[in-house]
């Protein structure tokens, strides 16, 4: 969680990213990551999600399936 956003990325084949306002969907309903509007956001907090993976030396990193559709 950064800022009000909640972002989820499974390593998953085929899975798409999760993005949410915590502080307007605290339950997490509303996908935001599906809208055109938050693509530079979801794209933000991925490459933050990686840089933190490889800073604390997570093994997978390198064998990440690349994020689709973003």
């Amino acid at each position: 969680i950064k800022d009000r956003y909640k972002f989820i990325q499974t390593y998953v084949d085929n899975e798409i990213p999760e993005l949410y306002n915590i502080d307007d969907d605290p339950d997490e309903l509303h996908n935001l990551a599906l809208l055109p509007e938050y693509r530079d956001k979801v794209k933000k907090y991925h490459a933050l999600l990686v840089s933190e993976l490889k800073r604390t030396d997570a093994r997978f990193v390198n064998k990440l399936p690349a994020m689709r559709g973003f």
